[in-house]
């Protein structure tokens, strides 16, 4: 829920909607596939949508796969972010985990991590799933782009601060 509300709050700022539905069953019958879903709007229209999917558990880039699809399917989406809250979880052992150009899974907790960095996964799969729709004439580029500056600037921090841990971590033990 803390992972959705973090995605609802980006989705209001960027103009979109994002309404929580992972208790509701989608297009596909008994299918719950899909926490979340997001409208992605250019002026008052709706273009495309983003689903989100948020795992407290290990998986593997093939699950992961299995789940984009079939949120995906479910929630009639052609953009999926997927939240894997423990860095440890996830399968390529990096913060991020790219499935496809529209499709990107973040290791990411609401209760430790920077809003910076799901902000910067957030601009570039909405950015990348209007782009297949062909409706980027109103989207802001330059405001698009100093988000994404700033978002990879605290990624390179939030990087850099692990690392530290890390190494306090292993000297300790």
């Amino acid at each position: 829920d803390a992972a959705v509300d973090a995605i609802q709050k980006l989705a209001s700022l960027a103009g979109d909607d994002c309404e929580h539905c992972g208790n509701v069953t989608g297009l596909i019958a008994s299918n719950k596939k899909g926490d979340a879903k997001v409208d992605l709007k250019v002026g008052a229209k709706v273009h495309a949508r983003i689903v989100v999917e948020a795992k407290n558990k290990a998986l593997s880039k093939l699950d992961w796969e299995r789940e984009a699809a079939g949120s995906m399917s479910n929630r009639g989406a052609t953009g999926f972010i997927g939240l894997c809250k423990h860095f440890d979880d996830m399968p390529n052992r990096s913060r991020l985990l790219v499935l496809g150009t529209q499709s990107v899974v973040i290791s990411y907790d609401p209760e430790v991590d920077d809003f910076q960095i799901l902000a910067l996964v957030y601009q570039l799969v909405k950015l990348n799933t209007l782009s297949t729709t062909g409706h980027l004439d109103d989207v802001d580029i330059a405001e698009v782009n100093r988000s994404l500056d700033d978002a990879a600037k605290a990624l390179d921090q939030l990087n850099g601060m692990s690392k530290n841990a890390t190494a306090i971590r292993n000297a300790a033990n």
